[in-house]
């Protein structure tokens, strides 16, 4: 399974590329802007804070990920010169 899916508990889990959050945002500021409603542009705009906020977790698990990943690399070569 590729590592945008996972399964755990039964439940299918999708992980989405901060970018696609980041471009859900920005779709919904471009929305709200046509908002004639201040109510109706005060809730997209939430919704659009609500996928920043998505992106920005997404962006530190990747970021967490590739430094697990390079400490891991690094102690293989510690322990294994020469290969």
């Amino acid at each position: 399974m590729s590592d945008r899916f996972s399964v755990n508990a039964g439940k299918l889990t999708v992980r989405h590329k901060a970018s696609d959050y980041r471009l859900m945002a920005s779709m919904c500021l471009e929305i709200a802007n046509q908002m004639s409603l201040h109510a109706d542009r005060t809730r997209i705009t939430d919704m659009a804070q609500k996928w920043l906020e998505l992106a920005q977790t997404s962006q530190a698990e990747k970021l967490s990920e590739v430094v697990k990943l390079q400490l891991t690399l690094d102690r293989e070569e510690l322990e294994s010169p020469g290969r």
